[in-house]
């Protein structure tokens, strides 16, 4: 108890005589006195992340989409194994996988993917934005975001097909800790 009370002591008077590094003195006299600790290192991503998960979203559209509808429900499943995310959207009895290669932010069970397509060439008429927004839910659930945004430059300004927006929201739950389910 007296080391306590000298420590914070001897740290008063430091942070008041020694206005630059402050902060730096007042860490290492506690750290040496062990009255704070050093923050324990979580893993930078999440293990539980791994996997095979599947669920449903609910979207809905600026303009009609998939066969004429502003909104609506979809089977999606989500892998995330060795080779990168893979976002797959239920069509009659098989998924059909999302060709492009994501952009990855993480903040241990947050997760962002990103990715801006479009042709190859100097002029595109296609320009797409898509994003999903994950946020682990434990013990084997993700709450996701999505949105999609199009620029349809082969189009004329005024026409209404020329850009147009998705948004969708729902949870997913893991079906396998591996990939060697996957078909």
């Amino acid at each position: 108890m007296f080391l306590k009370q000298s420590v914070s002591k001897i740290v008063f008077l430091t942070a008041r005589r020694q206005p630059t590094g402050r902060l730096a003195s007042i860490a290492a006299l506690l750290s040496r006195a062990g009255c704070v600790k050093a923050p324990v290192e979580e893993p930078p991503v999440s293990p539980a992340f791994s996997g095979i998960w599947v669920g449903e979203i609910q979207w809905h559209a600026s303009f009609p989409a998939d066969d004429g509808k502003t909104s609506g429900a979809k089977e999606i499943g989500f892998v995330n194994c060795d080779v990168g995310p893979e976002f797959y959207w239920k069509e009659g009895d098989g998924y059909i996988k999302g060709n492009v290669k994501w952009q990855y932010l993480h903040n241990r069970t947050t997760h962002l993917f990103f990715v801006v397509t479009q042709e190859k060439s100097d002029d595109p008429s296609w320009i797409e934005a898509q994003s999903w927004t994950l946020v682990e839910l434990p013990p084997d659930e993700i709450a996701f975001s999505w949105s999609r945004s199009v620029d349809n430059r082969h189009t004329t300004p005024d026409d209404p097909e020329r850009t147009f927006s998705q948004v969708g929201f729902g949870r997913l739950t893991k079906t396998s800790e591996g990939c060697e389910d996957l078909d």
